[in-house]
């Protein structure tokens, strides 16, 4: 019998582009569904959060279907601006303005960042201690508007902002400041991140 490939909802903050994330998640393996933002409950198997470089910076509502997807305990991750979505929705601050994180005319460039042992993240990633990844931002998340609940994974080496959470009580929600959908852009190892949403919405 051939196996059902989990529904992987794709969630767009702050008038996001939802299709690159959709396509990853459709060519490792998942069957993505682009979310609608007024959306408040869909039937997913995990959730994918995507938006641009800073969210929460205007009166913008973080969408329900965020806090719905954490009470289900679906698997989470949350990537840039869909980070920060995550944080508000968690009971923490909107992102502060950081030194610039990115390259010359606003391209990628490497993050260097320090990922905790023993995280989730760390061992999704397959990998702990000093690495880096293709970014670019000039809004994070700091210790003092980090949401309650969650478990710092990763800090920049630049500034001690929070690259990575997690959250402690939920089985599997990871949030990132990279983009992680621009898997040729990203060290090898850190794909694994999607490998690890759609297994663990397959129940695996």
């Amino acid at each position: 019998m051939e196996s059902t490939k989990p529904i992987i909802g794709v969630l767009a903050v702050g008038g996001y582009d939802a299709s690159q994330a959709a396509s990853v998640i459709d060519l490792l393996g998942g069957t993505a569904s682009v979310c609608r933002p007024d959306a408040d409950s869909e039937p997913l198997h995990a959730l994918c959060i995507v938006g641009s470089g800073a969210y929460g910076l205007t009166d913008e509502p973080v969408p329900a279907l965020i806090r719905a997807s954490l009470v289900a305990d679906i698997p989470v991750l949350a990537i840039e601006g869909g980070m920060h979505a995550l944080n508000i929705a968690l009971g923490g601050g909107p992102p502060v303005i950081t030194p610039s994180h990115c390259g010359e005319d606003g391209q990628l460039s490497k993050d260097g960042m320090f990922m905790a042992l023993g995280s989730k993240l760390a061992d999704t990633i397959g990998g702990a201690g000093f690495v880096s990844a293709a970014s670019c931002h000039s809004h994070g998340i700091s210790r003092a508007v980090l949401a309650p609940g969650t478990l710092a994974s990763a800090y920049s080496t630049d500034d001690g902002m929070i690259e990575a959470f997690e959250v402690t009580a939920n089985r599997w929600v990871i949030a990132v400041q990279w983009p992680a959908q621009r898997l040729g852009d990203q060290p090898s190892g850190f794909d694994n991140l999607f490998h690890a949403l759609i297994g663990h919405a397959s129940g695996e």
